[in-house]
Formats: structure tokens, sequence, C-alpha cells
């Protein structure tokens, strides 16, 4: 693995919580660790540092079921790379974006140097996602 790597663990811990009365529409909150893994304790704090500027970002969702069918996600079920895979940028035309999220609660645990040569932290955070539903 080529550092500095972020790796991406979503916790299974989501909640939802009614968003208004008179309908069925959600707020949900799902739980994520960034396990950050850098050569020097600076470059793990700089990650550190740029990712607990995001809170209260909003991030555009794309719809994971969309891309799915028509076959444009990173991966094949198998785990091999798709060549036909679209980036991310590319996922935000109104086709395929789905909903909005809210980056909260971002904070740093376990922050540690092992070794002189890897320094690694965990980021905890939630996104919130707001799901409205009409009757």
């Amino acid at each position: 693995v080529q550092l500095p790597a972020i790796i991406i663990q979503s916790i299974a811990n989501g909640r939802s919580t009614p968003y208004r009365l008179g309908d069925k529409s959600l707020n949900t909150k799902q739980e994520i660790i960034l396990h950050v893994m850098a050569e020097t304790m600076s470059d793990r704090n700089n990650i550190i540092d740029i990712i607990r500027l995001q809170q209260d970002k909003i991030l555009k969702i794309y719809d994971n079921n969309l891309v799915a069918k028509n076959g444009v996600g990173p991966f094949f079920p198998n785990g091999t790379l798709n060549p036909n895979r679209l980036l991310y940028d590319q996922l935000l035309t109104p086709y395929y974006t789905w909903n909005t999220g809210r980056l909260t609660d971002i904070y740093a645990t376990e922050v540690q140097s092992f070794s002189p040569f890897l320094a690694e932290a965990n980021i905890r955070f939630s996104c919130e996602i707001t799901q409205l539903v009409e009757n």
C-alpha cells in the first residue's frame, strides 16, 4: 500500500429519527471511521486537519443501485477493477444523483505512532441524510 492512505469503514450503527410531522420522512445518521496511515506524523496530522475542516460540508450522494444496474461502478462483483467505471464527479449528474449528506461530529481518535516509519489515526464522523417521503 502506498502511503499516505485512508481506509474507509462503515460502522453498523445507523440511526433514523422522524424528520417532520405528517409524512414518513426520515433523518438518518450513518457513522463512519476513516483509518489514516502515513509515513510521517506531519503527513498524518495534515490529513487529520483537512478532514476535520469538512465539518458541516454538504456532499452529493449517487444512487448505488442505478450505478450497479448500468455497470459503471468502480469494481465488478468479483472485486476486479471495472474499465467502464465512472469517477465521482462524473456520477454527479441529475441522472445518478440520489440525495445529499451532511458531515457532522468529526473528531480524531487513537492518534498514535508505533514506529518512526508509520503514523496512524482514526477519524470518526457521521453522515446525516434527510430522506423526504411524501404521503
